[in-house]
């Protein structure tokens, strides 16, 4: 299928992209890597006559150290985070989680900000950018501000960006401990995945197909009292408990009862990679 026609809009800046959206309305969109938006218009399940490309923005591929953080420009592809030296250094679950996402041809064009944008619930960089206490840099004509990736995701394709705001960097805060993510996979798809970091506490993040990444408040304070060394009968209920009243999806790909387990199973595995990175040393 192909999509209905559009205007294809070329701005050179941030305030002529976003000004071109706020002036356009609910017609326009951004245009990044299109892995999911261009999908979407050829199923003819989104309707825009106008795509307003930040393709030719400087500055916005750029990955590096700034003072203490890793900032990732939005429209670095997976696959060049997935080889950044910066990155590989600095957070090397990041770095391994997108060399790992869906296929090559996605990693090569679709960008970590047009994924964190669409808001997929199976999406998997959401669950470790929060675990990490990621800033996201959002941009308009007329105001900046940071939002922590905690409070961006609202709920399945919802975020807190406003129409014309652009996400322009995704900046994660050094030496404030360890961190590991792992998915439990169908496809291209996870059913399941979670992420653990260390600091001063543990913090227990799950993507879960069903909504925006959820913290497990229960399980994070168990592998605090046990300092991560708990065992597997006490962590698996530990997370029961949390996604108790969790609204998981069940469909022809797992049925909730087999999710619920794979989260708890995702959860261990993160565990014992925790573990791993911990006694390496690398962070």
């Amino acid at each position: 299928m192909r999509p209905d026609p559009f205007t294809y809009h070329q701005p050179k800046s941030l305030a002529e992209a976003s000004s071109l959206v706020a002036e356009l309305g609910d017609g326009a969109a951004f245009y990044a890597g299109g892995t999911e938006l261009l999908l979407l218009m050829k199923m003819q399940l989104a309707e825009y006559r106008h795509l307003v490309n930040l393709k030719n923005i400087d500055g916005l591929k750029t990955i590096g150290v700034e003072h203490d953080r890793l900032v990732i420009g939005a429209l670095a592809t997976h696959y060049d985070i997935a080889f950044s030296t910066a990155v590989l250094k600095h957070c090397p679950s990041l770095s391994r989680l997108c060399s790992e996402i869906a296929n090559i041809r996605v990693r090569v064009a679709g960008t970590i900000g047009g994924n964190l944008c669409f808001a997929e619930p199976r999406a998997d960089p959401p669950v470790l950018l929060v675990a990490l206490d990621a800033g996201l840099r959002l941009i308009s004509a007329h105001a900046s501000r940071v939002i922590p990736a905690s409070e961006f995701f609202l709920g399945p394709f919802e975020t807190a960006r406003k129409p014309d705001e652009i996400l322009t960097t995704i900046e994660i805060p050094l030496g404030t401990g360890f961190a590991s993510v792992e998915r439990m996979k169908q496809g291209n798809y996870s059913l399941a995945t979670a992420a653990i970091s260390r600091s001063d506490c543990h913090q227990t993040w799950i993507g879960y197909g069903g909504g925006p990444p959820k913290q497990l408040d229960g399980t994070g304070a168990l592998l605090d009292r046990d300092n991560g060394r708990t065992s597997d009968e006490a962590l698996y209920a530990a997370v029961a408990e949390d996604i108790a009243d969790l609204e998981i999806p069940s469909d022809i790909e797992a049925g909730e009862s087999y999710r619920r387990h794979l989260i708890a199973v995702a959860v261990k595995r993160a565990l014992v990679s925790l573990h791993e990175t911990e006694a390496t040393g690398v962070h």
